[in-house]
């Protein structure tokens, strides 16, 4: 994710895509784990090379996922 905006995630939260234009194969999948975390950008833990050109829009959103002890 790259945007003009500040976001609030955090390294090792989990999140969700949807509405993304292009890059649809990564929409609505399992949530993806954060593994690097900027101010305006992060990467996910997730092999996105054989999806589609990212065009624009989509939605991010923050799961809550169980945590085993």
């Amino acid at each position: 994710m790259n945007a003009d905006h500040r976001h609030s995630f955090q390294e090792g939260d989990f999140v969700v895509f949807n509405e993304v234009e292009g890059m649809t194969e990564i929409n609505n999948l399992k949530p993806a784990k954060i593994i690097d975390c900027k101010a305006y950008s992060f990467k996910i833990e997730l092999d996105t090379r054989n999806f589609g050109n990212y065009i624009r829009q989509g939605r991010v959103e923050n799961k809550k996922v169980p945590h085993f002890v």
